[in-house]
């Protein structure tokens, strides 16, 4: 499990993998709206059912060290429930994809507006770009969630995938601006 979650946390902190996960998946989005929430929504469903059973298995393996025994069967058999109206109907969880998208989005921006700040301290000549790039993505953000009600579900998805490919994209050319800021750094470092 350890592995797994190494491997997860390096694939997110690589900014080539990431950003092309994320306009691949925006494509995805875009291209396939429906089919591509259902096999989300199916994908957590069936995770959170199995979950849910084996905290019910380890219930029945630790009953009587578990101090509150029952609350954990209760929890287990909850989280089975949760997971097959994931997997039974995918169009509920719309709602909550699009706020916790654009939560996600309003915290990438601000993190990006934070480095943005971070690096006009130093040679920056593309400061422009890193801040438009944030505050735009912050932007984005606060549009998924609060704008949600007002858009139908496939428009809904769509504007998902766009804000997927827009992100995507983004943190490569950020990427792309702060490399070529620390390589003449480094130049002009050699020069004096």
């Amino acid at each position: 499990m350890q592995k797994i979650l190494t491997f997860i946390n390096n694939f997110i902190n690589n900014k080539v993998y990431s950003s092309v996960f994320f306009i691949v998946f925006g494509l995805f989005l875009i291209f396939f709206p429906f089919m591509t929430l259902e096999i989300l929504s199916a994908i957590c469903g069936v995770l959170v059912v199995i979950k849910g059973i084996f905290t019910i298995i380890d219930y029945c393996k630790n009953k009587a060290y578990v101090p509150m025994g029952g609350f954990t069967l209760f929890a287990g058999i909850i989280e089975i429930i949760i997971g097959l109206n994931f997997v039974v109907a995918a169009y509920m969880i719309m709602s909550l994809i699009s706020t916790i998208f654009g939560i996600f989005l309003i915290y990438n921006g601000i993190k990006q507006i934070k480095s943005a700040r971070e690096n006009d301290r130093y040679y920056n000549k593309n400061r422009f770009w890193t801040h438009f790039f944030g505050v735009f993505t912050t932007v984005l953000g606060f549009v998924m969630t609060f704008l949600r009600p007002f858009m139908l579900p496939g428009l809904i998805l769509k504007v998902i995938g766009i804000c997927l490919v827009y992100y995507g994209i983004s943190i490569l050319i950020v990427a792309h601006f702060n490399k070529k800021d620390e390589d003449s750094l480094f130049d002009d470092d050699e020069n004096e």
